[in-house]
């Protein structure tokens, strides 16, 4: 059985559990409706915690800041299915509401109208 998205809202934490089918149908319906998003982002900072190691050399700390902050740049800002970590802004969380009103159920949309949050890789 395919593992559930957790999304997490960026200004109060609360969390949202959603079905990998239903967030994937979703996202392909927003798209399919005209979906014209700001993109998704990586949070340098977060990212940094993520594989941030305290006992080790300063020169790894620096490569590992630089590979971090290359992943961050080079990000895909149109992906919304995979799990990492990436960050759903205010605008596109309000046009996915405008765009699946008719469609999602009253907690998803709840959920959209706090604004961003964030697709867990966990």
């Amino acid at each position: 059985m395919a593992s559930p998205f957790i999304l997490q809202n960026m200004y109060d934490s609360s969390l949202y559990i959603c079905q990998e089918r239903i967030w994937l149908q979703i996202i392909d319906l927003a798209f399919a409706r005209g979906f014209s998003p700001i993109g998704t982002r990586l949070d340098y900072y977060y990212e940094l915690e993520q594989v941030w190691e305290e006992d080790v050399p300063y020169s790894e700390k620096i490569f590992t800041a630089v590979m971090t902050h290359v992943r961050c740049l080079n990000w895909d800002r149109f992906n919304f299915k995979d799990r990492e970590n990436q960050i759903v802004c205010d605008d596109d969380c309000s046009e996915l509401l405008y765009i699946l009103n008719d469609t999602l159920p009253q907690d998803f949309k709840d959920f959209f109208k706090k604004g961003s949050f964030r697709i867990c890789s966990e």
